[in-house]
């Protein structure tokens, strides 16, 4: 990669409304030719303050301790004034809400004096990663299968476009071993789904062990008649979609095939367990709860928001460990997960550094990094079209998440662009894998899928380290993959921090390695120093962080000190240690390339 200075400028991407299906266009009449967009990123006008602060909710997630007694944590909740409202069973997980009149930080603060409070955080919104549609629908699957075929726009004019040969991810092929099975269920938290959809209905998980409409919970599992999944926000058995998106999601992953109407899922064997969540963090933890219990192999996330949540963490590791691939979406708004910018990034749970996880981006019918079609069909600039979310470390791949036509309430169809899309591909494709592999753990499931991706010479902009794979997804070759680990952990990571013993040179670059890590033991009372030295007319940032940080970026509280200072202007932090033991020193790179020196002395 050239060691010119690369720079991206960062623009959200506001959702487009949703309109009901209307009749396919034609294609024009004079093919117009659309060249691989090839760009120069470059820098947000205005760099964000370091010190922004996260907007605290009115409802907090309380974590008490095992074997907390019950007037421990009544105590607790009186201390802080919060009213009780919902409890996740056997996880010592409580919702609770902080009424008006009471600060939330000062209930924070109050838990957390508490000895029976293991953590307490707010419960975070998690919104949707997708951008909705607004056009006509067009029946063709260019992410199955592109042959250069015209296909809908989600956002014409035109209303057609032909795409690029064999940027696709190969579905035809794969099926020629699999269409997956029927004892594959892949679990998608979501708005819900159109349970009498004739292109999903076929492929609802159904739980064996219960009566349908008795009114009874015949499996003892805390859920009375959930025979296709559960509904988190109405708390019963009817996880019926009001929104679409849920929808959509199901049936890229496995829409019937050969029914002779509609669409078709990536694995059309697969059975989708339907779990409505209300878009935050506890219904979400709820739901993977459920996921895990009721025999999920795979769960589907295409949502995520900037706050790091060490409950959803939690949650998410809980299904790794019983033998579940999480995959999520990355985001929509054109950022490197790899860098904090407060408000934005990183995007959770798609950032989280767990092993079971798989991060998503969304790519086009050219394989270039997702952005509107019919945006720069129509010439605008390349900056107000993209919109997918990268990282070298924490977004794995790419899939199709762009004009993606898919089931949506009603027994229609409809086109739709985001990572929201992208990420059920992959889900899709996971269990293609699984089915030909039941006994893979999620860690090799994750492997096959990362250690098969396309790479070819036309994957524009999907290179130069914007994923860990600079690829896009293949079923085909996912299915007899290497699952070794060829994707070590980068050095910008807590678990391969490199010894620091007082000074320590080294090159962080965007967009591929943009944070180095280090840690040193500190003694408890002394005050130290740390100086990192940048490079003139060069961006670097320096982060410390307490003891028991776990990810970079965890959250403020856990910042021992931060400098960010801008351009070509060397960082310091002093900071006095407040506690014995593992200090992290964390450079990053803001959208930049270059040399440093850090150091660290007692003052």
């Amino acid at each position: 990669m050239s060691n010119v200075r690369k720079l991206i400028a960062l623009a959200a991407v506001l959702a487009l409304g949703s309109v009901a299906p209307a009749s396919a266009g034609t294609a024009p009449e004079t093919a117009r030719t659309r060249e691989p967009v090839s760009v120069t990123l470059r820098p947000p006008a205005e760099k964000p303050s370091m010190a922004q602060r996260v907007a605290l909710g009115r409802e907090l997630i309380v974590r008490f301790r095992s074997g907390a007694a019950d007037r421990d944590r009544a105590a607790a909740h009186l201390a802080a004034g919060a009213l009780v409202v919902d409890r996740v069973a056997g996880r010592g997980l409580t919702l609770v809400r902080v009424p008006e009149g009471v600060e939330p930080a000062v209930a924070m603060r109050a838990y957390r004096r508490s000895e029976a409070v293991a953590f307490v955080e707010p419960n975070v919104e998690r919104p949707l990663l997708e951008t909705v549609p607004n056009d006509p629908l067009f029946p063709e699957l260019w992410g199955l299968r592109n042959t250069g075929q015209a296909h809908g726009l989600t956002d014409p004019p035109p209303p057609t476009f032909p795409g690029l040969s064999d940027a696709d991810i190969d579905a035809g092929d794969a099926w020629d071993a699999t269409t997956g099975s029927s004892a594959t269920v892949v679990a998608v938290i979501d708005t819900g789904i159109d349970l009498s959809h004739p292109d999903l209905a076929p492929n609802l998980w159904v739980n064996a062990d219960e009566i349908p409409a008795n009114g009874i919970d015949d499996d003892a599992n805390g859920y009375v008649d959930d025979v296709n999944g559960w509904d988190f926000i109405d708390d019963d058995a009817v996880p019926q979609d009001t929104d679409a998106h849920g929808s959509h999601v199901s049936g890229t992953i496995a829409a019937a095939m050969n029914n002779t109407i509609g669409v078709a899922g990536v694995c059309p064997g697969c059975r989708i367990m339907p779990l409505r969540f209300d878009l935050d963090v506890f219904t979400e933890l709820r739901a993977i709860d459920y996921a895990i219990a009721n025999g999920a192999h795979i769960i589907n996330a295409s949502f995520g928001g900037d706050v790091f949540s060490k409950a959803e963490r939690n949650a998410i590791g809980r299904a790794n460990d019983a033998g579940i691939l999480f995959v999520a979406a990355a985001g929509n708004e054109f950022a490197d997960l790899d860098i904090w910018i407060p408000g934005l990034s990183p995007s959770f749970p798609a950032a989280y550094d767990l092993p079971g996880i798989v991060s998503v981006g969304a790519s086009n019918d050219y394989d270039e990094i997702g952005y509107f079609s019919g945006c720069a069909l129509a010439g605008n600039d390349f900056f107000d079209c993209v919109f997918s979310n990268f990282g070298h470390d924490a977004v794995d791949l790419f899939a199709p998440g762009v004009d993606i036509l898919s089931t949506v309430p009603g027994s229609a169809y409809a086109y739709f662009n985001g990572t929201s899309m992208a990420s059920p591909h992959v889900a899709g494709v996971a269990g293609l894998v699984k089915s030909l592999h039941p006994d893979y753990t999620p860690l090799q499931l994750r492997n096959a899928l990362l250690n098969s991706v396309d790479t070819a010479e036309n994957l524009t902009l999907l290179a130069d380290g914007l994923t860990l794979t600079d690829g896009r997804v293949n079923a085909a070759a996912a299915l007899n993959a290497s699952t070794a680990t060829t994707y070590p952990v980068s050095s910008g990571n807590i678990q391969t921090a490199q010894t620091l013993r007082s000074r320590a040179n080294g090159r962080v670059s965007f967009p591929g390695n943009v944070n180095d890590v280090f840690k040193k033991r500190l003694r408890k009372g002394a005050r130290y120093a740390v100086f990192l030295d940048v490079p003139r007319r060069t961006d670097l940032d320096l982060f410390v962080w307490k003891p028991g940080t776990f990810q970079i970026f965890q959250g403020l509280r856990q910042l021992a000190g931060v400098s960010g200072d801008g351009a070509g202007r060397d960082e310091l932090v002093v900071f006095k240690a407040r506690k014995a033991g593992i200090y992290y020193f964390h450079v990053e790179a803001f959208f930049d390339t270059g040399r440093y020196t850090l150091e660290v002395a007692r003052v």
